[in-house]
C-alpha cells in the first residue's frame, strides 16, 4: 500500500523534493501537496476506490487512510523515515470511526501530520511543534490517540477499503470502528476474562440483574490482570470491591444505589459489591471530592472516562449470547501492560498522590510501572 519504489510515486517525490533540498521544507511541501492536490473522497462526492499510494496519486481522490498511504510513501521515497498512525473520533450516535494520520520522523522525533485536506472547520497544517490535525480530541467522548507509529497499514482499514466498489458507501456503514491492535487487546482481555471462573460468575450475576445498563470493572478488573502479570497472582479473596457501574436516569435517589447493590448480594453472596448510578454522580460528587458543581454525565462511557487512573477506566459486560463487552474510553494499554497514571480529567494531582500512597501499586505489583503524579 505505502508503494515508495512506485515509479510514478518516486518521480512525485522528485520533483518536490526539486524546491526543498532540506527534509523539513521536503516534508512540507509533500504534506501540502497530499492536502490540497488530491481531493478527499467524502468532500469530492467522488465513489472511486483508492487504496494503494500509486492509485490515489493516479486518481488525486482518496480517504483519509489512502492520502495517508500516499503522504508516507512520497516521504519515504527521497528518505525521510514516516509511519502510518490512527485515531478513534466519535461519530455522534455513540459509534467510533477510525482517522488515518501520518506520522514524519524529523529533529529526533515523531510529527504527527494530518493530511485529510482542509474544509470550512477543518484547519490541518504541518507543524514540527503541537500538532495541528483535522480534529480535536474529546476523551469524555471516548476519542483517543493511538500511539503506535505502523509501517504498515491496519489490516482494518485495508480490508474495509477493499470490500466496496463505491466509496461513498462507507460514510453511513463500513468504515473501520477499531483497529487491529484494539481488536487484538480486546481479545486478550476477555480471554483473561473467560479464564477466571469467578469473573464469569460476577458478570452473569449483573446481567442476570437486569440492572439497567450495567457493567463491572475498575478495581476488579486490575486485579484480574495486574495479578498474574506484575504480582503474586489473583485472588478473588482480595479483591476490595466489585465495582458496577450503570446508568439509570429514572431514579437518582441512593436507594436506588443500596437496592441495586442488594439484589447483586442475594443473586452471588460473597462478593463485594458497589453498585453506583453513573447518572446520579453529579449530585453527591463535590460533597464528597470537594469543588463546584460538576455536569451531570452523559452516558458509561462518559462516566467511566472520568475514573481516577487509565489502567482502571475499564468496565465490561457479558451480553444475553455471552459474549463480552469492553468500554474502555482510554484503551487498554495501560491495563494490559502494567501502567499506572493519573486520569487527569477531573482527578487532582493531589488528590492522585494520596490514591497512589494508599494503594501503593508498587509494592502489591512489583513489575508494574508508576508514573507519579
Amino acid at each position: 500500500m505505502v508503494q515508495a519504489d512506485h515509479p510514478a510515486v518516486r518521480a512525485a517525490a522528485a520533483r518536490l523534493r526539486a524546491g526543498h533540498p532540506d527534509d523539513t521544507g521536503f516534508a512540507r511541501a509533500a504534506f501540502e501537496f497530499v492536502r490540497d492536490e488530491v481531493r478527499h473522497s467524502f468532500d469530492a462526492g467522488d465513489p472511486r476506490v483508492t487504496v494503494s499510494a500509486a492509485e490515489v496519486l493516479e486518481h488525486r481522490v482518496g480517504l483519509c487512510y489512502a492520502k495517508s498511504h500516499l503522504l508516507a510513501a512520497l516521504l519515504r521515497a527521497q528518505g525521510v523515515p514516516a509511519g502510518l498512525c490512527y485515531q478513534r473520533l466519535a461519530t455522534g450516535g455513540g459509534g467510533f470511526v477510525v482517522h488515518g494520520l501520518v506520522a514524519v520522523h524529523l529533529d529526533g522525533r515523531w510529527h504527527r501530520q494530518d493530511p485529510r485536506g482542509n474544509k470550512p472547520g477543518v484547519d490541518a497544517q504541518f507543524s514540527l511543534d503541537v500538532p495541528r490535525l483535522a480534529f480535536t480530541l474529546d476523551p469524555a467522548a471516548g476519542e483517543r490517540d493511538y500511539e503506535p507509529v505502523h509501517a504498515a497499514p491496519d489490516p482494518g482499514v485495508v480490508a474495509a477499503l477493499r470490500a466496496t466498489t463505491d466509496v461513498l458507501s462507507l460514510r453511513t456503514a463500513g468504515l473501520p470502528s477499531t483497529t487491529a491492535t484494539d481488536a487484538a487487546a480486546e481479545r486478550e482481555l476477555t480471554d483473561l476474562i473467560r479464564g477466571s471462573a469467578w469473573m464469569t460468575r460476577v458478570l452473569a450475576a449483573v446481567r442476570d440483574a437486569r440492572v439497567p445498563d450495567a457493567w463491572t470493572g475498575a478495581g476488579a478488573l486490575r486485579d484480574l490482570v495486574w495479578g498474574p502479570r506484575y504480582g503474586s497472582g489473583f485472588d478473588p479473596g482480595r479483591v476490595r470491591d466489585v465495582d458496577v457501574a450503570f446508568f439509570d436516569p429514572a431514579d437518582l435517589s441512593p436507594g436506588n444505589e443500596d437496592r441495586v447493590t442488594e439484589r447483586l448480594r442475594r443473586r452471588l453472596p460473597g462478593v463485594p459489591w458497589e453498585a453506583k448510578n453513573q447518572t446520579a454522580v453529579h449530585t453527591w460528587y463535590a460533597a464528597t471530592f470537594g469543588g463546584g458543581p460538576v455536569a451531570p454525565l452523559t452516558s458509561i462511557r462518559d462516566a467511566i472516562g472520568t475514573w481516577p487512573e487509565t489502567a482502571t477506566a475499564v468496565v465490561v459486560r457479558l451480553r444475553d449470547d455471552d459474549g463480552i463487552e469492553v468500554c474502555a474510553p482510554f484503551g487498554l494499554a495501560d491495563l494490559l501492560d502494567g501502567v499506572w497514571r493519573r486520569n487527569p480529567r477531573s482527578v487532582t494531582a493531589e488528590r492522585s498522590r494520596a490514591r497512589l500512597a494508599r494503594h501503593d501499586p508498587g509494592t502489591r505489583w512489583p513489575g508494574v510501572t508508576v508514573f507519579a503524579p
